[in-house]
């Protein structure tokens, strides 16, 4: 006898493991899965500013960059890591943002410099942001800026 292919007309959703049970001396010799989603390759991310810091592995630091989008505000969005969860977010009335961020303990931030950020608050304070970044502790902060 010949090799016999079997392809089966039916789907299988959300599964992780097949079992594949053959009968009558019936021997395997290769099996594909051809995934098939509607769920697009991500090509970017949408983090609200927060993104971790590469040699700090785990988000024991984190970058601060809020890209701010008059069309997209009120913004909000949380990431659970193993200190805990981030939250980040902003409002914006007319060029003033307010930019909400916590911070798990171990967990620390830094707000980068940037032309598109100008009079920087932090918790209603002037500050100046140097060019290496303003480190921020474990804790809610809220940071406004004219964008």
């Amino acid at each position: 006898m010949g090799t016999e292919t079997y392809a089966p007309l039916f789907t299988f959703f959300g599964f992780r493991y097949a079992r594949v049970t053959l009968t009558g001396g019936a021997v395997l010799a290769d099996i594909q899965m051809i995934p098939v989603t509607s769920v697009p390759v991500q090509a970017g991310g949408f983090t609200c500013g927060v993104a971790p810091v590469a040699e700090m592995p785990g988000f024991d630091a984190v970058t601060l960059d809020p890209l701010i989008l008059p069309a997209l505000s009120p913004v909000a969005a949380w990431h659970d890591c193993r200190h805990g969860r981030i939250e980040a977010g902003w409002t914006l009335t007319g060029d003033l943002a307010a930019y909400r961020v916590t911070l798990p303990a171990g967990c620390t931030g830094r707000l980068t410099a940037g032309s598109a950020r100008r009079d920087v608050t932090l918790a209603g304070q002037p500050v100046t942001v140097p060019p290496e970044g303003l480190i921020l502790p474990a804790g809610h902060h809220e940071i406004t800026f004219r964008v």
